[in-house]
């Protein structure tokens, strides 16, 4: 009987690890909105469990709007803010959270699904300062090699 409680505390344990490694990450949804439709982006990171989030609102300019609260129980997550008087409540399926939002009294269905973001830009430029550093280097062996050669067509020009 012993062993059976403890197989069952084990394998509870490690049910809520598993829900709480799924909610770290970026998710987003669509929110429908009478007259338009507005995606979010949940931004959640865990802290040595502690739980933080911000928020985006792309159709707005808006980013990195902080979450007060988030709150995990079991598989479910809440996240809320009381600047903006907005809550969202949803349960952790896998890759998705069904849930609802609300905002000033509207309640509305909100699905969020997991998604890997990746900031804007062109990641062929250089993102560090030793990758500069070679880029600077490289661009001036080149510009040299390049002028010593246009030299060598003057003076050939010259000569003839």
């Amino acid at each position: 009987m012993k062993t059976l409680k403890l197989l069952t505390t084990g394998i509870l344990f490690l049910s809520i690890m598993s829900v709480n490694a799924q909610v770290t990450g970026d998710w987003k949804g669509t929110l429908n909105v009478p007259g338009m439709d507005m995606e979010l982006i949940f931004h959640i990171t865990d802290n040595n469990g502690t739980y933080s989030a911000t928020m985006d609102v792309p159709l707005q300019g808006a980013t990195g709007i902080e979450i007060d609260k988030v709150a995990l129980e079991n598989d479910e997550i809440t996240l809320s803010s009381a600047m903006l008087q907005m809550t969202f409540k949803g349960k952790i399926a896998g890759e998705t959270i069904e849930g609802t939002f609300g905002q000033m009294g509207m309640s509305l269905p909100l699905t969020l699904t997991k998604f890997e973001s990746k900031l804007p830009g062109d990641i062929s430029l250089p993102s560090s300062d030793e990758e500069l550093k070679k880029l600077i280097e490289y661009q001036s062996i080149r510009f040299q090699t390049f002028a010593r050669r246009q030299i060598y067509v003057v003076q050939r020009k010259r000569r003839q």
